[in-house]
Order: C-alpha cells, then structure tokens, then sequence
C-alpha cells in the first residue's frame, strides 16, 4: 500500500489520476519482476553443472537404490482416481 499511496492512490475516487495508475503499475508488475531479478543473481552463481548432476544421481542411488521416496501402500487407487482398489503382488 505503501508505493500505490506515494503515487498518490486515492481509494474514495471512482478513477485514479494517471500518476495514481503509474504507481499502481509499479506495485503490481515492477516490485515483483525486480524481487525476481534479485532472486535469480544467487542461482547464477550456483555451481550445478552435468558433472555435478551425476555425482547428485550416482549419490541419490547409491543411498536408497533404485527405490522411490514413498513406500507402496496395502490399496492405491485406480488410474481414474475413483475408488481405492487392492494392488496384487
């Protein structure tokens, strides 16, 4: 509300003048696109590269296998998602 009301935001007018609009241009599109800017500087220096990629897989098997994270349960649902069938082993 802060940069909207520095523009000169009125909330009891029916239109906001043009600086009003520009202010509201500012708050809804600018602040989150440089908030974006500012969050990708650390991920371009982020040492991930193919090489690294497969030491992550080559560690990531070699600790739980070829296992997934979630363990079968004793009913799963059918491939529509409509009711809990029993899986046969």
């Amino acid at each position: 509300m802060g940069i909207i009301t520095a523009y000169g935001y009125d909330q009891l007018v029916d239109v906001q003048d043009p600086t009003a609009q520009f202010g509201i241009r500012i708050a809804t599109a600018g602040v989150p696109i440089v908030f974006c800017l500012i969050g990708m500087v650390p991920l371009a220096f982020l040492p991930y590269s193919k090489r690294v990629e497969a030491e992550l897989s080559e560690f990531s098997e070699r600790e739980r296998g070829r296992q997934t994270a979630f363990k079968p349960s004793d009913e799963t649902l059918d491939p529509y998602g409509d009711a809990p069938t029993q899986l046969i082993e």
